[in-house]
């Protein structure tokens, strides 16, 4: 059976990291390991970890940082410490899909995936819930259409969520944060898609989100404005490892931060400049996916006043 290494960031979540650690001890029998990686939390976090630890002493390697690195350092500290097979990310604000590895490790068997020595992914479902009970499924299916991961993944047709990837696409992740800042993400985690050369898709949710209480809930003017270039610091990464950008592509930065400041401004300039760039980064061989239209239907319901939860 394929050893699958679960890997939990966490940084002062104190009373969320046993939500998500018992969403996966529940389903231990398919584990190999659950590596933990705790960035010096100020709360009684560690504490937390530690008890579980002294339950499950052979299943639970915990680490914590001396100092506190950020989020993304915290990440790549993580990339080489797993020992399985395979790998699955999870934020310790999260929870791990009920049953997901059992699917993980099925498909794996059914297909004949060679899970040691294939470049490869199998991509799942995620689940993202609101504080008022709202919840969207976010569906990974356009990766079935067997078009470019990187190209989708740029475009907000695919996440990172709920992915099982082999550790031989691990060990070709470079590190690229940049100590605390946010303008790394999108280069650290595009790095799936950019190596990834067998792609699978399961329609099970292997992740569940909790919008509103991470730090993406409490980001400062300062923060949201380096968040502006994190498409820009990712295309100067790829254009460093020589991946070849085409057009459609290369415009895709400037609509991102044309998005983030019409998200900022709502001004009708903003709006004019965000449909002006679009067009520039249509791709008609990547066509619009149903999840795109769905999203953003949602987006627009949910901000009207609704007595019971929306949940699409």
């Amino acid at each position: 059976m394929p050893k699958i290494s679960v890997l939990v960031i966490t940084f002062n979540q104190q009373d969320l990291i046993g939500r998500a650690l018992e969403s996966i001890l529940i389903q231990n029998e398919y584990v190999h390991e659950i590596i933990i990686c705790d960035d010096c939390s100020t709360d009684k976090n560690w504490q937390v970890i530690l008890d579980y630890t002294n339950k499950y002493p052979d299943l639970i390697k915990p680490f914590r940082n001396e100092h506190n690195l950020g989020i993304f350092e915290n990440i790549e500290k993580c990339w080489g410490l797993p020992t399985g097979d395979i790998n699955y990310f999870i934020d310790g604000d999260d929870v791990a899909g009920e049953g997901w590895f059992k699917t993980v490790v099925e498909y794996i068997q059914d297909n004949n995936i060679d899970y040691k020595n294939e470049l490869f992914c199998i991509y799942g479902d995620y689940k993202c819930i609101y504080p008022n009970g709202d919840s969207f499924i976010f569906r990974n299916n356009a990766i079935k259409k067997k078009f470019n991961p990187l190209k989708l993944y740029e475009r907000g047709m695919i996440s990172n969520r709920s992915s099982c990837y082999s550790t031989k696409v691990l060990t070709k992740f470079n590190k690229v944060s940049q100590g605390r800042s946010y303008i790394a993400e999108n280069a650290q985690d595009a790095q799936l898609h950019l190596f990834v050369e067998n792609t699978y898709y399961l329609p099970f949710v292997g992740n569940i989100y909790y919008s509103g209480i991470g730090v993406s809930a409490q980001m400062d003017e300062d923060v949201l404005k380096e968040h502006e270039q994190t498409m820009v610091y990712a295309f100067e990464y790829f254009n460093r490892l020589g991946v070849r950008i085409d057009k459609y592509d290369l415009a895709l930065p400037e609509y991102n931060i044309a998005v983030k400041r019409m998200r900022q401004h709502k001004s009708l300039k903003s709006i004019f400049s965000v449909i002006k760039c679009y067009f520039k980064c249509f791709d008609p061989k990547v066509r619009f996916q149903d999840i795109q239209i769905k999203k953003s239907i949602f987006a627009v319901i949910r901000r009207f006043p609704h007595s019971k939860a929306l949940h699409w």
